[in-house]
C-alpha cells in the first residue's frame, strides 16, 4: 500500500500544461473563445490554477472565474481544493472557464449576492435566483436594473449589467402589490422584446404574437423583423409550418 501512494505522489506532484477553454455563453450553447494553456500539477489547489490562469491572461480575473472540468464545478467554495481531490480529473482534462459577474439582488423582502456568467441569458439568472429562493417563481419574476425591464432573451452585458450592479426582482403575489411593483409590471407589458423600446405606462400595452402569446412588439415592422431572424423557429403557436401562419402569412398581433 505504501508503495501504491508513492507513485501516486509522484504522479501527483509531475507537472503538465493543462488545456483551458474561454467559453462565451452563445445563443446555441457555450462558445470556444480561445483555448490557452496553463502549467500546473495535480497537487496545484482550484485557487492557484486561477491565479496562474489570470496571470497569463491580464484580461482574466481570478475572482471572477467559474472553471469546469467535465461534470466538475470548481467553485469559490472548493479553491483550497487540489485537481487530485476530484475524482475522473487527470494530466489530460481539458478545463472550460466563464467569466463571472457579483450581482446584488433585492427582493420585496431581503437582498442577496448571485454569482452569474458575465454574458448569460436574463432567462438564466431568473433560474439562479429562485434556485436560491424557492419563494420567487421565475414564472411570475420580472428584473429590473437601471429603471429598465430585463427581457428574458436579453444579455447581462448588452444591459449594462455588470460586477456589482443592483437588479430588483419583483414578483406579482398579492402580499408584495406595492405602487412600485405594479408600476413595473405595467412597463413589462409595454416592451418591445425585439428592438427594447420602452413605452409609457400612459400608453396602451403592446399587442402580442397572435399565435404564442409569448412575445410583445411596439409595431408590425418589428414583429415581421423578429419573425424573419428567430421567432418563426420559435413560436410554439406554428407547430407544423414555422415561420407562415396556416394561410401564408404572419400571425397577426393579439
Amino acid at each position: 500500500m505504501g508503495r501504491a501512494k508513492g507513485k501516486g505522489r509522484k504522479e501527483n506532484i509531475k507537472p503538465f500544461l493543462a488545456s483551458v477553454r474561454i467559453m462565451d455563453a452563445g445563443d446555441e450553447g457555450p462558445a470556444v473563445l480561445a483555448i490557452m494553456k496553463v502549467s500546473v500539477t495535480l497537487d496545484t489547489k482550484v485557487g492557484v490554477m486561477k491565479r496562474k490562469i489570470a496571470a497569463a491572461n491580464p484580461t482574466l480575473r481570478a475572482d471572477r472565474m467559474h472553471l469546469l472540468s467535465g461534470h466538475h464545478v470548481l467553485n469559490d467554495s472548493h479553491d483550497e481544493n487540489t485537481l487530485a481531490d476530484y475524482e475522473g480529473i487527470s494530466r489530460k482534462s481539458p478545463f472550460s472557464l466563464l467569466s463571472t459577474v457579483h450581482l446584488t439582488v433585492q427582493t420585496p423582502d431581503r437582498s442577496f449576492t448571485l454569482k452569474a456568467v458575465e454574458n448569460n441569458l436574463v432567462g438564466n439568472i431568473k433560474h439562479a435566483i429562485e434556485r436560491q429562493d424557492s419563494d420567487l417563481p421565475r414564472a411570475k419574476m420580472v428584473l429590473v436594473h437601471n429603471c429598465a425591464v430585463l427581457r428574458n432573451d436579453a444579455r447581462l452585458r448588452e444591459m449594462g449589467v455588470t460586477e456589482g450592479s443592483v437588479v430588483a426582482c419583483l414578483v406579482r403575489r398579492p402580499e408584495h402589490a406595492e405602487f412600485q411593483g405594479r408600476r413595473w409590471w405595467k412597463m413589462a407589458r409595454r416592451l418591445c422584446d425585439f428592438c427594447g423600446k420602452q413605452g409609457r405606462i400612459s400608453e396602451p400595452t403592446f399587442p402580442r404574437c397572435g399565435a404564442c402569446s409569448k412575445r410583445r412588439y411596439c409595431d408590425e415592422a418589428c414583429q415581421r423583423a423578429d419573425w424573419e431572424a428567430l421567432h418563426s423557429r420559435r413560436c410554439l403557436g406554428i407547430p407544423r409550418h414555422p415561420g407562415v401562419g396556416p394561410d401564408g402569412r404572419l400571425v397577426p398581433l393579439g
